[in-house]
């Protein structure tokens, strides 16, 4: 009842200051200081939420706890800071995966951009594999920029992804020249870059990269409404321990 008086709405200035508490509270990773300051500003959350820039604190400071309340209080995800970032831009900033992984799949925009790289870009720069394949499975911007950074990060599987989703669009001549340059140190995989998609697709060449490249097989053969489909049991999973009592 005393930290419900302390915080009871009165005006402006008190607006300010439980925004101000809220924002100390998720350093803090204090998630019952912040419900208590939601409960004495019922008609306040969205200011409070978000203009505090608790979502951006905690994941700066990888309190994922506190992630999983502010999306179950309903923040706004894709709340851009004063220098124009996401909480999503700042937790692949501060390699923050986990994270990012869960704001995606609790709804956050992957086409928000910081100003220099793209999301992908920047997965594929700092080789987050499993966060570059889940931006791709939900429609990250492709470009021959990307397809270039990843093979030069060595990331032959997500090249190959790339090569598939996009039909080969970007794979220009001076792209491929480029792939191939860096793949001589890997005889091995010059498959990769030399073959076309065609090549690549008959059965004893998909083997060998089945065998190389596991996760190959979901993205080349399953149809897009079954990566739909496991895209939203994925969510759901999220949902279920987000929302849970």
């Amino acid at each position: 009842m005393q930290k419900r008086l302390l915080y009871q709405a009165g005006g402006k200035k008190s607006l300010l200051e439980a925004i101000s508490r809220f924002y100390q509270a998720s350093l803090e990773n204090d998630i019952e200081r912040a419900k208590n300051i939601l409960d004495a500003f019922p008609d306040n959350h969205p200011e409070i939420l978000n203009l505090s820039m608790s979502l951006h604190a905690a994941v700066k400071f990888g309190h994922i706890d506190f992630v999983c309340f502010l999306i179950d209080a309903k923040a706004d995800l894709n709340f851009l800071s004063p220098d124009g970032q996401t909480a999503l831009n700042v937790a692949v900033t501060r390699n923050k995966t986990d994270i990012a992984m869960l704001l995606i799949r609790a709804g956050a925009d992957i086409m928000i951009d910081d100003a220099f790289y793209t999301m992908l870009a920047q997965s594929l720069n700092k080789k987050f594999k499993s966060l570059a394949i889940e931006l791709l499975l939900r429609g990250a911007n492709i470009d021959k920029f990307i397809l270039l950074l990843a093979a030069k990060k060595e990331l032959f599987d997500i090249f190959l992804m790339i090569r598939f989703i996009s039909q080969d669009c970007y794979y220009t001549d001076h792209i491929k020249a480029s792939v191939v340059e860096k793949i001589a140190y890997y005889p091995e995989l010059r498959m990769l870059a030399e073959m076309s998609l065609d090549q690549l697709m008959q059965t004893e060449n998909m083997e060998v990269l089945m065998n190389r490249y596991p996760k190959m097989g979901e993205f080349v053969h399953a149809p897009q409404k079954i990566q739909q489909k496991l895209i939203e049991e994925e969510e759901k999973a999220v949902a279920s321990r987000l929302f849970s009592p």
